[in-house]
């Protein structure tokens, strides 16, 4: 059965860098000849709402649904999908827009002075979004800056292991199941500049507060739409 990712895809292979779909009609894409068909059937209105939820947390949900729009972006592997998703009589619809480049640092908009921090002070430090919405890409981004080619070492807990593989075979940082700090956290963590800790599991939010404390470097990301709602959460859990 195709999927919404499966008709990005199709849409890159014909090299285009937008693409609409609107309840009800033929998905299309824009090229230098402007904008034409993906495909020759419509899409069902119940697809795309399906389809659309599928790629959204929570927070994001209740936002379409009560405010009839929500924007962000997709990570996939080096490639970043813009969307802006919305609400409308006739159903759900859905703008992308992408680039075809890999992601650097620069792409995230950050001060100049986020690195030497991370680099420099210790405890933790926080990345919060949505599913597919970079976190895990910025993580690897910042531990390549701060590895300093391979003089610094990087171990990454996480349960999605497959998203950090590259950078562990090129030695930028070593990657651990995060149920591994359960069992002997000063020992997993020995012997390494900085920790990574991508876990939705609050006990592992425990673990990096407390190796914070002790005077490790700590990058934890947290599921969560934007800051406040992390902060209230990770609040909440750790107590």
């Amino acid at each position: 059965m195709i999927t919404l990712l499966d008709i990005l895809q199709d849409a890159e292979k014909e090299q285009t860098q937008e693409l609409r779909l609107v309840s009800g009609q033929k998905p299309t894409m824009r090229t230098r000849k402007g904008w034409h068909p993906l495909m020759q059937e419509p899409l069902a209105p119940a697809f795309v709402r399906e389809q659309i939820l599928s790629l959204l947390d929570e927070e994001e949900r209740i936002e379409l649904l009560e405010r009839g729009m929500v924007s962000g972006f997709l990570q996939l592997k080096e490639k970043r999908f813009n969307y802006v998703f919305s609400r409308s009589t006739s159903g759900f619809n859905a703008y992308f827009q992408w680039k075809s480049q890999a992601i650097e640092l620069a792409d995230f908009s950050l001060p100049p002075a986020v690195v030497e921090i991370f680099r420099k002070a210790t405890g933790v430090n926080v990345i919060t979004g949505p599913k597919q919405s970079g976190r895990s890409t910025l993580a690897q981004i910042l531990s390549q800056e701060v590895s300093d080619g391979g003089l610094r070492s990087v171990a990454v807990f996480t349960v999605q292991a497959e998203e950090y593989s590259v950078g562990a075979n090129e030695g930028f940082w070593q990657v651990f199941p995060v149920e591994s700090l359960a069992l002997s956290p000063q020992q997993m963590v020995s012997g390494f500049d900085f920790l990574v800790i991508d876990s939705h599991r609050p006990q592992a939010w425990k673990q990096a507060i407390s190796l914070g404390e002790m005077g490790h470097r700590v990058l934890l990301l947290l599921p969560y739409t934007n800051t406040k709602n992390a902060t209230e959460r990770l609040s909440e859990k750790i107590d």
